[in-house]
């Protein structure tokens, strides 16, 4: 299951990395991850409200065609997003300096020279890029019908047995192993509530299963704050460090961005387990769940290799 189901976990984050630009990634890293908990929520109350008529198994009946459609939609809609440039890299074509713009107390004199200069540089550069695009034109636009192939050609020179033992190597890397654990402990919080929130909620309250599954809005409503909570505002912070440090993004400038998490995750947890054991009002385990998802720690995108704003 881990090697297998789980390799689907990478694929909207390496698609977003390949897409959107760094300062968007983690508002769209936010969509992704409150999407999918939408989806889990959202499939919970459905379940429940099946149960209301018809049996269990009526569920994998509703459930397998959709997954269907899901799996067809992803064929016909889900273009390959790596893209293997065939011509020199462009960096150096509108590479002004990062720092230009960063030292507003600088002496007017200079920074006027500075910009000329930049200025002269690029336009050398835009040159000299425009005669590498003349002589190496690009590859014509792929047709829809080529899209849809399975296999797009070879992205990368690298053996296959490097590329299976990278990532058991990259996990002993401290910043690898940390962003890991912190997804594992989320998400397996999540996975535990959702497998005895039923009966938990049925021994403590005499919830049916659809009721259980109401209780799932506020999961909903939660994830729904947590889109500008735990994304967008992650890209304001970053941004903000970013022209501080003039103009280099480091990874690290979104984690002031998981400090209201450090306290609502564990309140979430507290106010679900307290709830229950102490047979509170279900108000108190229900605001828990929600809790749970309106500040989820945002997921880090995957870090680009060049650490400029584009």
């Amino acid at each position: 299951m881990g090697f297998g189901a789980g390799a689907a976990e990478t694929i909207a984050p390496i698609t977003i990395a390949d897409v959107f630009f760094l300062h968007e990634r983690g508002t769209v890293m936010a969509l992704y991850t409150s999407f999918l908990a939408v989806g889990a929520s959202l499939g919970i109350i459905i379940s429940g409200l099946i149960t209301i008529q018809h049996q269990w198994r009526v569920i994998y009946q509703v459930a397998t065609p959709l997954v269907g459609f899901v799996l067809l939609l992803a064929f016909f809609t889900f273009p390959e997003t790596a893209y293997t440039r065939e011509t020199p890299s462009d960096t150096k074509s509108g590479s002004t300096s990062p720092r230009l713009a960063s030292t507003d107390e600088a002496d007017p004199t200079a920074r006027d020279t500075e910009r000329a200069t930049a200025e002269k540089t690029s336009d050398t550069a835009t040159t000299t890029s425009d005669a590498e695009r003349s002589s190496n034109p690009l590859p014509e636009k792929k047709t829809y019908a080529q899209n849809l192939r399975i296999f797009n050609g070879t992205l990368t020179n690298e053996s296959f047995l490097k590329l299976v033992v990278r990532p058991l190597a990259l996990i002993c890397l401290p910043p690898v192993l940390w962003a890991a654990l912190v997804q594992a402990v989320t998400i397996g919080f999540l996975v535990a509530i959702s497998s005895n929130i039923d009966v938990a909620f049925h021994t403590t309250y005499g919830f049916e299963s659809w009721q259980v599954g109401l209780c799932f809005v506020a999961a909903i409503v939660g994830s729904i704050i947590g889109i500008p909570a735990g994304g967008h505002l992650g890209d304001i912070i970053a941004d903000w460090f970013t022209r501080r440090n003039g103009g280099v993004r480091d990874p690290e400038m979104r984690l002031p961005t998981m400090l209201p998490s450090l306290i609502t995750m564990p309140l979430s947890l507290i106010l679900y387990g307290v709830g229950i054991e102490y047979k509170l009002h279900w108000m108190c385990p229900t605001i828990g769940l929600g809790l749970r998802e309106s500040l989820f720690p945002p997921n880090q995108p995957p870090p680009s290799a060049n650490n400029k704003p584009q």
